[in-house]
């Protein structure tokens, strides 16, 4: 039963971030040709003292993993302003090489730590990472955690949990880069790009229920539908408010091109198109939201989700 000086906390917050633009978006990489899988499951129930670490770094690119973002090919010629001379479609007089695609690349992190010391600790997760394409419905991180935990005034639980995508690309031919022959094409080229988003959560507690669920997409055979990420925290008590201390967040910082075709030039019998173009910056947008609670806590819930792509 709740006494005269319980204090009654709810939070609920649903926030859908996405980020789309008029011919700007986070064009999803294809799986290298052998990929791979890993999943684990979790369950602990325990009096006493119980901890859990998770640390997963994953970098995948259609290029070489370097410090270089290669532009499309083949390029014929580059110059300081970000004006670019390129061939696209098949080799003249075998004097150009075949196109190759303008090298995009993706980071993405995740880590948990969970420590519960001198109380009775409910443990379960479930956690799988794969490598392969994946399609609407279907992740490449997913992570999963129920917890509860009770004790008396000196037992505490401290979980934090934080999942990063960072995504960079080159400009890049847009023909190719979608099954559906419906859709849009407001240009030649997919511009160039680069965001970070970070979202999690961290909680001190001496008793409360915590579910959490982890996701992301962003490897897929081809951009036709759009890069998801999402993250989901509540906290409940069970016959009392939870006790303690939570909070959750959201950061983005996104950056877009544009291209602008200074000059395209067809050729007959199949030969191919020469462009000349410049690539520019033409959206930049930070973000920053966090959600805190504290006290007797009866609900806290935030669900976050973010999305871009060439189709959405």
């Amino acid at each position: 039963m709740k006494t005269e000086f319980s204090i009654l906390s709810i939070v609920l917050l649903i926030f859908l971030f996405m980020a789309v633009g008029p011919v700007s978006a986070d064009p999803l990489v294809p799986a290298v040709n052998e990929t791979m899988g890993i999943q684990t499951g979790t369950s602990i129930n325990v009096d006493g003292l119980m901890s859990e670490t998770n640390e997963m770094i994953w970098e995948i690119t259609n290029g070489v993993l370097d410090n270089n973002l290669n532009v499309p090919g083949p390029l014929i010629d580059e110059f300081d302003n970000g004006t670019y001379f390129l061939w696209y479609g098949n080799p003249v007089f075998d004097i150009f090489p075949g196109k190759s695609a303008g090298e995009v690349q993706y980071t993405t992190a995740y880590t948990e730590s969970t420590m519960a010391d001198v109380g009775t600790i409910d443990y379960t997760k479930q956690l799988a990472v794969d490598t392969a394409n994946a399609v609407p419905g279907q992740s490449n991180l997913a992570a999963i955690r129920i917890i509860a935990f009770t004790s008396g005034d000196i037992g505490t639980l401290i979980s934090s949990e934080k999942l990063t995508l960072d995504g960079a690309g080159q400009f890049d031919f847009a023909a190719d880069k979608q099954i559906c022959p419906f859709g849009p094409e407001s240009s030649d080229f997919i511009p160039a790009f680069c965001n970070i988003i970070e979202t999690g959560s961290s909680l001190q507690i001496t008793s409360g229920s915590l579910a959490t669920n982890a996701k992301e997409r962003f490897v897929s055979a081809t951009s036709d539908n759009p890069l998801t990420m999402d993250y989901s925290v509540q906290l409940t008590g069970t016959d009392v408010p939870a006790s303690g201390s939570i909070s959750a967040y959201l950061t983005a910082n996104t950056r877009e091109g544009a291209i602008d075709e200074l000059g395209v030039i067809p050729f007959p019998d199949g030969m191919g198109t020469a462009y000349f173009i410049r690539s520019n910056l033409a959206s930049e947008m930070s973000y920053d939201e966090q959600t805190t609670a504290s006290g007797q806590i009866d609900l806290f819930r935030k669900i976050m989700h973010y999305e871009s792509g060439l189709s959405r």
